[in-house]
């Protein structure tokens, strides 16, 4: 699930911060995405709507660092779904603007 918030930081890197860390570090929800892409596990990513949108606008003014996104507070999220959407196989994506659309989404026959 991909929401407005990037996430924790993986345990593994933990230690010495080196400069620009905060812009640039690996979630654990990243860390959980790339395992399961390491042992081909389907992946299903389910991203709130608001975010996608803000990803879509993202995309158009990725060299303009001024834009401000309302629904995400760092651009990692967006550099995360880049990489996920990157992939040849293995990124499903979904979104969602309630989380009884998740479960809707999940109990529905594929």
């Amino acid at each position: 699930i991909v929401g407005g918030r990037y996430g924790a930081e993986k345990s593994d890197s933990k230690g010495r911060v080196p400069e620009g860390f905060f812009e640039r570090y690996d979630s654990i929800t990243k860390e959980e995405y790339r395992r399961a892409v390491e042992k081909d596990i389907p992946i299903y990513v389910l991203v709130e709507k608001s975010v996608y949108s803000d990803y879509e606008t993202y995309l158009q003014n990725k060299a303009n660092k001024t834009v401000k996104y309302p629904h995400v507070e760092s651009e990692n999220i967006f550099l995360f779904l880049e990489a996920i959407l990157g992939q040849a196989r293995n990124n499903a994506l979904q979104q969602f603007d309630r989380y009884a659309e998740i479960e809707g989404w999940l109990n529905s026959p594929w």
